[in-house]
């Protein structure tokens, strides 16, 4: 899911404005900064409910031809907006078996969809 990669970009640059509004720039430049970061903010909030929103389609629909139980499982409590902490601790595992589930999960969601769109039926994915 691209939108890992892109989320994690943008939280980066978000902590970089964040670290010139702590460095007390000039009068003039503090409140465009504050603007960038609270927009900023705003938009990673906006790309984390709508990617648990495609997650939550994604597992209604393909979920149970794509994944296994348990990473079924892993991802809604994700796309209820879980911590891994919290669904490690509820699934009595630890967080990197999590972490694990969630990106294999991925790999199988990639590999699925990527089926869909060349034209094959994605059920082959395993």
């Amino acid at each position: 899911m691209e939108w890992n990669t892109i989320l994690r970009e943008y939280e980066q640059t978000r902590a970089i404005v964040a670290q010139k509004l702590e460095s007390e720039p000039a009068e003039e430049d503090r409140g465009l900064l504050r603007d960038i970061h609270r927009q900023m903010t705003d938009d990673i909030r906006q790309v984390r409910k709508n990617s648990l929103r495609e997650l939550k389609d994604f597992l209604d629909i393909h979920g149970e031809e794509v994944l296994t139980k348990r990473q079924r499982e892993v991802l809604s409590l994700r796309a209820q907006g879980k911590s891994l902490g919290r669904i490690a601790g509820e699934l009595g595992v630890s967080k990197t078996a999590i972490q694990q589930s969630i990106r294999l999960s991925e790999r199988k969601i990639r590999a699925f969809m990527q089926a869909e769109e060349e034209g094959g039926c994605g059920s082959h994915v395993s």
